[in-house]
């Protein structure tokens, strides 16, 4: 199995069980009023308001531990092959109708 596959599936498991762990914790009360002071500014006295929904914020924690393990892994692999990454110096086209350098050779 490449490596790609490896860190495709290590990361949609890691972001199933983010994402299953923050819709789990936003339905919890308690968890919901910390979020809403903190983040949010909501007063202590009142709690968590009843229309607070971070069910969008639990798919985008999910989604960025996705990133970030899928991330790891190719970056882990490429740093222990032969000779490491290797960073492109520059890249240049002659092909580029955006570029200055184009529009003056036509």
């Amino acid at each position: 199995i490449t490596t790609k596959a490896k860190a495709e599936g290590a990361a949609l498991v890691m972001k199933s069980v983010s994402c299953f762990g923050c819709l789990f914790l936003t339905r919890c009360r308690w968890f919901v009023t910390i979020i809403s002071m903190t983040m949010v500014g909501g007063y202590p006295e009142k709690g968590a308001p009843i229309e607070a929904n971070f069910a969008v914020t639990a798919f985008g924690i999910s989604q960025l531990v996705y990133a970030l393990v899928f991330t790891t892994i190719m970056y882990r692999k490429g740093r222990s092959s032969i000779g490491g990454i290797h960073w492109p110096m520059t890249i240049e086209s002659m092909n580029n109708p955006y570029s200055d350098k184009g529009a003056k050779n036509k």
